[in-house]
């Protein structure tokens, strides 16, 4: 159903109904068409949160309080996700980058916290423009840094909507609306915003919204309408707000990826994920220390990295046998780089690093390594509030390494007990901090999880 506004003068403005016809048969024969395909997915994700605590406070309030700059906000976290998303038609799979299966159709179900966003391939585009659930209206044609596009809204009622929003926790669906502008001569899609106001009270939120930007990307000897970032917004109820922003690089057709079923797929041989491995068969308990080859740029980093690493010495058994030589290579993968901001003192950044151990090279052949890393807080020498310490980072081997935080807010920090995940908490450092290669690390083996 389409309604009409008011409308700026273009060549549609006499027939917007036409236009708005011709944009829906072009995604749907980009959808159509659409091969399947893997991109990686980089995620910027950071929360502000109010200065001041906000209590029972409704909706409305908060955003009459935002309207008029009465609600004060300060950035509380950070952290950055690096990941791969296969696309099969309407269906999504995710996994780390380099991983040898997609088993994760939502994205909630790899990363476990914070705020996630899925579909943004090809699910909402279907939900939107291949079917009758929407209604839509002509907006006129909006001016955008000097280029003219058309732009419509849309209204997809709760009654019709499979549109779902929430957390680990609870999740909803809800009825959501929005506005796509169109490049008028290409009938291109160029943005798409959906908005979604009066969450469930469950929920804990007050608003979400999406925008997504399109471009093209070359496919199966095509030009094919792909997204190229998005960007989620959400109110919470109890005033803070989450910000992710999302860019997608690398697409690629898949030519070897079969479908999309509940127990995952194998990736296929051009994902650039590794063989087959066997899990290398070790007691569980056995001490042993590890060492970075290689420095963790965390200016740069993500979870979802690759880190390099080699034993410190051998793994021997209670009777002395040589299990796993010294020196023998490790890869680790990053499951956290996350920064904390003005929690431990005014202006004071915290830097929490999540690593599991992935594989082992003995004697030439690649195994599974299964072990639980040690988590331990690395604290500046000089007490915080020493001004002149802040003018100079430290390495690591001018900080005090403590197994035991030994303070509430690093045992708040260090509290993440996830099997085999060893966290480091580093206080007081700066945003290009680098953690160097020669840094080590204790574990114990361990059985597969």
């Amino acid at each position: 159903m389409l309604a009409f506004g008011s409308a700026s003068q273009s060549p549609f403005a006499d027939d917007p109904k036409t236009l708005l016809l011709e944009v829906r048969k072009k995604i749907l024969f980009t959808l159509k068409v659409l091969p399947k395909y893997l991109c990686t997915e980089t995620a910027e994700r950071s929360m502000m949160s109010p200065a001041a605590p906000v209590c029972h406070v409704s909706c409305d309030d908060l955003a009459a309080q935002k309207k008029r700059s009465a609600l004060k906000l300060r950035e509380t976290e950070s952290d950055r996700l690096r990941l791969a998303v296969a696309v099969s038609g309407d269906s999504e799979m995710y996994s780390w980058v380099g991983e040898d299966r997609f088993e994760n159709p939502r994205l909630a179900d790899l990363v476990k916290n914070g705020a996630t966003s899925g579909g943004s391939f090809a699910t909402l585009l279907a939900s939107i423009f291949g079917t009758n659930n929407a209604r839509f209206s002509y907006n006129g044609n909006v001016n955008v840094s000097g280029t003219e596009f058309a732009e419509f809204g849309f209204v997809v009622p709760l009654e019709k909507s499979n549109y779902t929003v929430g957390n680990n926790m609870r999740h909803a669906v809800v009825g959501y609306g929005g506005t796509f502008r169109v490049d008028i001569p290409t009938l291109n899609l160029q943005r798409l915003t959906v908005y979604v106001a009066q969450l469930p009270q469950e929920i804990g939120a007050c608003d979400d919204m999406t925008v997504l930007d399109y471009g093209t990307v070359r496919l199966n000897g095509s030009e094919i309408l792909l997204p190229k970032s998005v960007q989620l917004q959400v109110v919470n109820s109890d005033g803070s707000e989450l910000d992710n922003h999302t860019s997608f690089s690398g697409c690629r057709e898949l030519k070897q990826l079969s479908t999309f079923d509940s127990g995952g797929v194998s990736a296929p041989a051009d994902a650039g994920n590794r063989t087959a491995r066997t899990d290398l068969a070790l007691p569980s308990g056995l001490s042993f220390t590890v060492v970075l080859t290689q420095p963790i740029k965390t200016a740069s980093a993500a979870a979802g990295d690759i880190t390099e690493m080699k034993l410190k010495q051998a793994i021997r058994d209670t009777r002395k046998q040589k299990l796993a030589a010294e020196n023998s290579e490790i890869t680790a993968r990053i499951l956290q780089v996350e920064r904390f901001y003005g929690l431990l003192a005014p202006e004071v950044q915290s830097l929490r690093v999540g690593i599991e151990l992935e594989t082992i090279k003995l004697a030439g052949l690649t195994y599974s390594f299964h072990g639980n890393l040690d988590s331990m807080a690395i604290r500046r020498a000089a007490p915080l509030d020493n001004a002149a310490n802040h003018e100079t980072l430290g390495q690591a081997e001018r900080m005090i390494r403590r197994a035991d935080p030994g303070i509430v807010v690093n045992e708040k920090l260090l509290s993440l007990h996830d099997i085999g995940t060893g966290y480091l908490l580093f206080d007081d450092v700066k945003f290009d901090y680098v953690i160097d290669a020669g840094f080590k690390i204790k574990g114990k083996t361990a059985t597969r999880p």
